[in-house]
């Protein structure tokens, strides 16, 4: 249920611009089925990189993304909003949507692991943290034989585990 905050009450809205704001509910106060990844959807990921930065950063990224656009005739520039991600100007607004969006990417339910990765740092550092998380799973999952080579009982167990014939212990 989404109510309308009294016209003075500008605490926990959404900054959509709109004559009338809407409140929006606590994230720790939904029930756990909210974040239950859909059953509907076929696909279902192992592993969830959640990149979280500091406000003043994400600002600094946003406004060299709009200026090097201007610069390059591609946009209107001097910080304006960014044809990259149009959630740039509501963030910006309002910081505590940033926070709303972490705490319930935190309690999303269905991948196996949620990791979050401090994307204050170079693209490059980011981009290798992830690396660094996926890389066992994903050689463990392209090419099995190869990774349980010197754990054949490991191989067995994999195998057990993704035909649900046994358990993870």
């Amino acid at each position: 249920t989404v109510a309308c905050p009294p016209k003075n009450d500008s605490s926990n809205t959404l900054g959509s611009g709109e004559e009338e704001e809407q409140r929006i509910p606590n994230i720790g106060d939904m029930p756990d089925k909210m974040f239950d990844w859909p059953t509907d959807l076929r696909l279902r990921p192992n592993i969830l990189l959640v990149l979280q930065i500091d406000q003043s950063t994400r600002q600094k990224r946003v406004d060299n993304r709009a200026s090097s656009t201007a610069t390059t005739g591609g946009g209107e520039g001097g910080g304006a909003p960014s044809r990259f991600n149009p959630w740039d100007e509501r963030l910006a607004k309002d910081i505590a949507l940033g926070e709303r969006i972490l705490e319930a990417l935190h309690r999303v339910r269905g991948p196996d692991e949620t990791y979050t990765i401090n994307a204050n740092n170079s693209i490059e550092d980011v981009a290798r943290q992830a690396l660094d998380i996926v890389k066992l799973p994903m050689e463990r999952h392209l090419n099995p034989q190869d990774h349980f080579a010197p754990n054949p009982l490991g191989w067995w167990k994999y195998m057990g585990q993704n035909l649900q014939l046994c358990d993870e212990s």
